[in-house]
């Protein structure tokens, strides 16, 4: 017989924590461990522009270069490693002092 494997779920956050994300129910969401442990394999803790970046990256020998030319040019209007311009208010703490790179 076939043992059932319980389905383990863990808090994600989505914006990390160590980069300013809240723990509140804007920024949190309960995942699959599996696809928690997944999603930090890949993505460590970087914001979403950064995974973008980095999946640019992984795809870049199948993706067309105009298309990676245009997602590289979009994120550029935007300062990358700032989170207050990509995530909701109530999603991010806000420190005093600027963001650093």
């Amino acid at each position: 017989m076939w043992k059932k494997r319980e389905i383990n779920y863990n808090l994600h956050h989505i914006c990390p924590s160590s980069r300013w994300g809240v723990t509140n129910d804007i920024n949190c969401e309960m995942i699959k461990e599996t696809t928690h442990s997944a999603i930090h394999t890949l993505f460590s803790n970087m914001i979403f522009p950064e995974q973008i970046i980095r999946l640019t990256d992984l795809s870049a020998k199948t993706l067309k270069p105009e298309i990676v030319s245009e997602l590289m040019e979009i994120l550029q209007y935007r300062d990358i490693h700032d989170p207050s311009l990509w995530y909701k208010e109530d999603a991010i703490w806000i420190p005093k002092h600027t963001f650093k790179k």
